[in-house]
C-alpha cells in the first residue's frame, strides 16, 4: 500500500507540471513545498519563485474517499459506479466544491514564494463542457476570509 503522503505529494507534482506543461512556461521544478506555509509545489520561473498551491474539487467526500482508496491500493475499482453517479446535480456538487476551496485557499498567507498560484483538479466523473463554463463564470475569488 502506499503512503497517503508520498501519493498526495505525487499527485500534487503531477497536477502542477500539468498546468506548467498547458501554460507553456519554462519552469523548472525546485522542490515540494514544506507543511509550514508554503504552496505544494515550488519552481523557478522568470528568475524567481513560482509555487502552486493543488486543491481537488470532487463531487462530495464520498467520491474523493474512494477515488484515495483505489490509488492507495485500499480497494480495486468496481465497475458498479451507481453510487458515484446517482446525483441529478453532479456538476452543481463539484462547482460549490472548487469555490469551498477557492474560498480556503485564496485568503491563506503562503510562504516561500515571490508568487503562489492555486491550481483546482476539478474531479467530475461525468460531465459537460458548457457545466463547466458556467461553473467558471460563477467563481468568485475572496479577497479576505468571507
Amino acid at each position: 500500500m502506499v503512503s497517503h503522503k508520498n501519493l498526495k505529494e505525487r499527485h500534487e507534482l503531477a497536477v502542477a507540471n500539468g498546468l506548467i506543461k498547458v501554460l507553456g512556461l519554462q519552469a523548472k521544478y525546485k522542490r515540494h513545498g514544506n507543511d509550514a506555509g508554503e504552496p505544494d509545489v515550488l519552481y523557478e520561473w522568470k528568475q524567481k519563485i513560482l509555487g502552486i498551491e493543488v486543491a481537488t474539487a470532487y463531487r462530495d467526500d464520498l467520491q474523493a474517499k474512494y477515488e484515495w482508496d483505489i490509488a492507495r491500493g485500499v480497494i480495486k475499482p468496481t465497475k458498479d459506479l451507481e453510487t458515484l453517479l446517482s446525483y441529478d446535480d453532479f456538476d452543481e456538487r463539484v462547482c460549490r466544491r472548487i469555490q469551498q476551496e477557492i474560498n480556503g485557499k485564496c485568503v491563506r498567507p503562503y510562504t516561500g514564494a515571490q508568487t503562489t498560484w492555486l491550481c483546482i483538479e476539478r474531479r467530475a466523473l461525468i460531465s459537460d463542457h458548457d457545466a463547466a463554463v458556467a461553473c467558471a463564470r460563477r467563481l468568485k475569488v475572496p479577497t479576505k476570509p468571507p
